[in-house]
This record gives structure tokens, sequence and C-alpha cells, in this order.
């Protein structure tokens, strides 16, 4: 489930089509560059004949068609396949072409051939590289936008979204596994109607294919839910939803823990593609670190609202500063950050009057004692604890 050395492959593997952006704006531009790939494949040709004169008169055409196809389309890489031809046929000596037969009309023949087969395998790859960038581009904006949104609920939509787009399905599913309920509860969810999201919204580990990739700890497969046996209970909800087939993809913290599950559901039975599998793998470890960072923000936040508490029934004065730095650095006054009910007291001070704003703000006099405002300093910039006393209402 490691997004990186994808992404990288993926970069390196097709960073060749993203040198020529403008190839792809207009059909145009696309033609044009097969014409002049195929004038300087020809122009070599004639450089050459010279030295070989008709005995090689395509063989520049093949790497040419190549290239033109897989950046430019089929049909620019057509256009080269024609210049290749008639340029092979103005070599060839006056009137052989017309002798049936020769080994110029084979020759000839032979090139057509081998340039078809060239155009078909040239779209193929380009067919397979403009999904892999397509993939590529929303992974990029998936990770972009994800850094702007702040709630889990928000980020797991989104991640869900991307990732059913790519798998060309509307339908697809997170649930988060609970430990203290020990249920797996619905976090996000893609096309289903108003029964079946209350049929999601809570289910037990082991039921249907997300709550047994949990269980399972590994990816489960249904390629064509009408045979498979696992899920008998499954069946008819799928019918009802028109799905065929789903893949699981459990979220798994990094201690090993599961956190939930991904599910893509489609509408025709087959397997999922060696791409598709990638995309799960990526999409479930990045809902897998969302859920993981909300979790532990969330484990945080209990901490600070127990100490606080603690912090408000004390009887003693307990403040938090923060520093304010000049231009150079250099500490020169403390921010009030915090103080409880008892420091509030004893200063005759609310906290809605003085949170944020500078010590010596609200007390221009409280670094008068000599050496007060350097204690703080130390004890801050050397993390060690420093003791003082002082008999007064102030700081």
């Amino acid at each position: 489930m490691r997004e990186a050395p994808l992404i990288s492959r993926l970069k390196t593997e097709f960073r060749l089509a993203r040198l020529w952006p403008w190839i792809e704006k207009t059909l145009p531009r696309r033609f044009a560059f097969a014409a002049i790939v195929g004038a300087g494949a020809a122009a070599l040709h004639w450089l050459i004949f010279p030295i070989t004169q008709a005995r090689v008169t395509f063989i520049f055409f093949i790497p040419a068609i190549v290239l033109v196809t897989t950046l430019a389309g089929r049909w620019p890489g057509v256009l080269v396949a024609l210049i290749g031809l008639v340029n092979s046929a103005l070599m060839k000596p006056p009137g052989t072409l017309l002798t049936p037969n020769s080994a110029e009309q084979v020759a000839l023949i032979s090139s057509a051939v081998v340039s078809v087969l060239v155009v078909l395998v040239g779209d193929y790859y380009r067919s397979l590289s403009r999904r892999e960038l397509s993939d590529l581009h929303e992974l990029h904006e998936l990770s972009a936008t994800l850094a702007s949104i702040p709630a889990l609920p928000e980020q797991l939509k989104l991640i869900l979204a991307t990732f059913a787009r790519i798998h060309g399905t509307h339908k697809g599913l997170i649930s988060t596994f609970d430990p203290t309920r020990n249920v797996l509860e619905m976090a996000a969810s893609s096309g289903f109607g108003p029964r079946s999201l209350e049929k999601l919204k809570v289910l037990k580990p082991g039921a249907g294919p997300s709550g047994l990739a949990c269980v399972e700890k590994m990816r489960v497969v249904i390629d064509d839910v009408e045979r498979d046996q696992r899920f008998p209970e499954f069946r008819q909800w799928a019918r009802s939803e028109d799905i065929r087939a789903v893949h699981s993809t459990p979220l798994i913290a990094v201690d090993g823990q599961v956190l939930g599950a991904l599910s893509a559901h489609l509408p025709r039975a087959r397997k999922p593609t060696e791409r598709e599998l990638r995309i799960a793998d990526i999409c479930a470890r990045k809902a897998a670190v969302f859920i993981e960072r909300a979790r532990a923000e969330e484990l945080v936040r209990q901490r600070d609202r127990r100490f606080q508490s603690v912090l408000e029934a004390a009887g003693v004065p307990f403040l938090i500063f923060t520093p304010v730095r000049d231009a150079d650095g250099r500490i020169r006054d403390f921010r009030f950050r915090y103080f409880n009910a008892a420091a509030a007291n004893v200063m005759h001070l609310k906290a809605p009057d003085i949170i944020g704003r500078e010590v010596l703000e609200v007390m221009p006099r409280a670094w008068e004692d000599p050496g007060r405002l350097e204690m703080y300093i130390e004890a801050l910039e050397r993390n060690e604890v420093r003791q003082s006393e002082r008999k007064s209402a102030a700081v």
C-alpha cells in the first residue's frame, strides 16, 4: 500500500509524453508533428541513398511511426506510414513496382503490413500512457486538495470519489472499525439509495466484503456476486443495487491495527485489473493515514480537556505563556495563552480580556524585578525548571 514508488515509476515512464504537451491540444498540431517527423525520416533516407541506393527505404520510418502514434495518436501515425510508403516508392527504380511479385513490390507490401502492426501497437501503448497519466493527475489533485480539507468526513468523501471515478463506477464505500463496539461504521459512501445506506450504516466484522477484509486483514475480491458462495445474504441486496462485482481493501494502521475498509462496487461481473488494485492500495493508504491522524488528534484533545479540567479545579494559580520574539529572534516578552480560575482570582482579571495579549500590555511593570524575565527565558531555551518566589498580586 505504498504510493511513492508507483508515483515515481509513472513519472519516469511517461516523462517523454510530458515533454510534448502542445501536441495533445489540437488535431492540427498532432498532424503537423506527424508531417515533421515523417519528413525528417524521409530526409534521412535520401541522405544515405547514395550509399544504400534502393536497398534501405523504410527502416527509419518504423521508429518514426512508433513515436508519432504514441505521442499524437493513431491517424497521425498512419500519416507517417503513408509518407514512408510514398517515399519508398519514389526511391525504387522506375517501373519495378509494376512488376508482379518483384522484390520491390514485396518489400513495399511488407512495409505496409509492418506499418499497420506498428500503428496498432503504438496506439495501444498510447492508450495505456494516457490512462496512467490521467491516474497520476487524479492522485496528484487528490493529494493537493486533501491538504486543504481539515475534517475527516470530507477527506474520506474526496478519497472515495477519486477512487470510484478511476474505477469507472459511481458506487463505493469507506467503513471505519470501532474497536470499543466491535463494529464497522459507514464513514463515506457514494451512489447508494436510502435503504442501502441504512443497511451499510453499521456492519459486524465478517459481514460482507468489507467485514471480511477487516477480519482477514487482506483484500477480498468478489468477481461475480451471483456465483460467490461466501455471502449468500449479500446477493439479494447486490441485485437490488445492480452490483455484480465487489472488491474491498482493508485500511491498516502503521502498527498493524485494522482501521476499516475501502470498497468498490462494480456494475458487471469481472476481476479488478492490476491498475485498479494499485489505485485501491494508494487510496486505502491515504484513508488510513487520515483516519490515524484524526484519531491521534482526538486523543490529544481529550488529554487537553482532562488536563484543563484538572487545572481549573486546582486551587493553585497556573499560567501558560508563549514567547514573543523581536526581528533578531530574541525573546522580548511573553504572551498569555492560558490561566486557570485560581490565577484569575489572584490577578483580578478575566481570561477573555487577556488571552492572546502580551504580558507588558496587560501589566507594564511585570518585568521590573531584576532577573525575572531572564529566568523565564532561560527556563524556556534550556528546557529546564526554574523556581522563584514573589509576594505580589501580579505575575
